[in-house]
């Protein structure tokens, strides 16, 4: 995905898009991921569109992780799968969320990120998102997490 869609994505998400004509003057610049409604708009858009083509038929392993590692996972998913211990590791493939962390066991979904993170923390979200993104997605990385974006 290339910025300038990203730039589209996150301002339909925090309404700050407007039109040449507004009277409007620049007083800062912040980071995407600053912003809780942005984040949400561009990974509920990511999230789609990979689920998307994890759909089509005959892909090959590869590709499959592929996408998945390219994935991510929404705020919601993060508070509401990614914390479920009603979900059992002979679950993990029916959740896109758990199934893009390649975990092999419920410990070590545990391990990696129950035990590390707050289940209701913006921040912790944003840490693991962050470290997930990093080597996996540098377009979507680079955008919420860097000036370069």
């Amino acid at each position: 995905m290339n910025i300038k869609i990203l730039h589209h994505i996150f301002s339909l998400g925090t309404d700050l898009l407007h039109d040449d004509d507004e009277d409007s003057i620049c007083i800062g610049s912040m980071l995407p991921c600053y912003s809780p409604s942005g984040v949400e708009q561009i990974m509920l858009y990511n999230t789609a569109v990979i689920d998307s083509l994890l759909e089509l038929p005959k892909l090959s392993a590869l590709q499959t992780v592929e996408l998945l590692s390219m994935r991510g996972f929404t705020f919601h998913e993060y508070r509401t799968v990614l914390f479920d211990l009603t979900i059992h590791e002979k679950d993990f493939g029916k959740y896109p969320a758990l199934r893009c962390f390649f975990f092999s066991s419920d410990k070590e979904r545990k391990e990696k990120v129950i035990y590390h993170y707050n289940r209701d923390s913006h921040n912790d979200y944003l840490s693991l998102l962050e470290k997930m993104l990093q080597n996996t997605n540098p377009s979507i990385f680079s955008y919420l997490f860097t000036d370069e974006g």
